[in-house]
């Protein structure tokens, strides 16, 4: 499980998987503040791929989990880092272009 720190202060809840038979539960986590470098994305879409299934139900040997599926997303970029580029708030954003489109 990921470390926990006093920074870790946004409360987020997802879906993951906490073994290796699948199934997806609904999951509560606390994650960091952003950084000076971070981008956060606001999630509209995604789509679980059979990388993520692979990966669910630990095929290859190397899930920690637990672990939330779906790295394929659309969304819109909510905040950014004071040292972050090419990335703008309200950027569209969907793994491949970055321009606002």
């Amino acid at each position: 499980m990921a470390e926990t720190t006093p920074n870790h202060t946004q409360t987020v809840s997802e879906w993951a998987a906490h073994d290796s038979s699948g199934n997806i539960t609904p999951y509560t986590f606390k994650r960091r503040e952003n950084g000076v470098n971070d981008v956060s994305i606001e999630i509209l879409y995604c789509v679980i791929c059979q990388t993520d299934i692979h990966y669910v139900k630990n095929e290859w040997g190397i899930t920690r989990y637990p672990v939330v599926p779906g790295h394929e997303i659309v969304g819109v970029v909510s905040k950014v880092g004071r040292e972050v580029k090419g990335f703008k708030g309200g950027w569209c954003y969907d793994a491949s272009e970055k321009d606002g489109g």
